[in-house]
């Protein structure tokens, strides 16, 4: 190798290696999902012909033989109010398990019940239930794990999650034990934090669509933004200012797939992006087994 060659080669390396410039430079692949309500299965109604958690497993475990690895994520809503809650929810997590996922997102569903109550569906959860914003009433701490950083095939990706007031306003029997932090003093030193540390970052937010699109203009280092809240489908990503914006739609119905890639000047780009559908998948028997289970429980 001539030393005008072997110079080139190390300059390259030096950009697109971590951690040398951990902002440059880099491919992830992210399958996300949101709003699911708690559909554990496909109902067999004429208006509803998709599937539920139960036959979600069945197409990530597809989706995982047929893809190179990527992150998989929900931005919240991942439950219902209907039936035993802590049966359904300890039900849910076990399928999310199955499927193997990264991390979650908090929602108003899942809040529905206070703090304490959604500090046990970690308790069967393997993966991490993140909120950056949800704190104990009259605490500026937050009461989850506010974002965690993850390696997909030596990409370093983080995953913050947020939520506002707007999102939050339900009928409720008790008092709220919780508060909301301000989203955008939540975040900044988040991301100052993991700015330095991952290639990516990506926030599971339970806001509006407009509020979204702000949060990407106010922290131009955020690359992706998962909105969890409303039955809104974006069929194509929006990118209000540097990062994108994807929102898979309501009732679990479809599961989201992008891929970005980012040059060496931080400059992001789309290498494909779609919403599969959950329909012709068969239940997982081992997610049918849990359906079954907590039928069984609910007699």
């Amino acid at each position: 190798m001539t030393r005008t060659r072997f110079l080139l080669l190390s300059a390259v390396l030096a950009v697109c290696s971590f951690p040398a410039s951990p902002a440059d430079c880099g491919e992830i692949t992210i399958v996300y999902t949101a709003n699911s309500a708690g559909k554990l299965k496909e109902c067999g109604c004429p208006g509803d012909p998709f599937g539920g958690y139960s036959e979600r497993v069945t197409m990530i475990k597809k989706l995982r033989k047929k893809e190179k690895s990527f992150l998989l994520l929900d931005a919240g809503n991942m439950i219902s109010l209907y039936g035993d809650f802590s049966l359904k929810t300890a039900s849910i997590m076990k399928m999310m398990d199955l499927m193997g996922y990264n991390a979650a997102g908090i929602g108003q569903l899942e809040m529905y019940h206070g703090i304490d109550n959604t500090l046990t569906m970690g308790e069967t959860a393997k993966f991490p239930l993140l909120s950056a914003t949800i704190a104990r009433k009259d605490s500026a701490i937050p009461a989850f794990k506010p974002f965690e950083i993850f390696t997909i095939k030596n990409q370093k990706a983080g995953v913050i999650a947020v939520s506002d007031s707007t999102c939050f306003i339900m009928g409720r029997p008790n008092k709220p034990d919780f508060d909301l932090l301000p989203v955008h003093q939540a975040l900044a030193p988040a991301i100052e934090t993991l700015a330095r540390e991952v290639q990516f970052i990506i926030v599971l937010s339970h806001m509006t669509t407009d509020s979204n699109r702000q949060l990407l203009i106010d922290f131009p280092r955020i690359d992706l933004v998962i909105q969890g809240y409303s039955n809104e489908r974006l069929e194509k990503p929006l990118q209000p200012s540097r990062g994108f914006l994807v929102a898979p739609g309501a009732q679990g119905q479809f599961v989201g797939l992008i891929t970005l890639s980012k040059n060496d000047r931080g400059e992001l780009e789309i290498k494909r992006a779609e919403l599969i559908p959950v329909l012709d998948f068969m239940e997982d028997g081992k997610a049918a087994d849990i359906v079954a289970q907590y039928y069984r429980n609910m007699k």
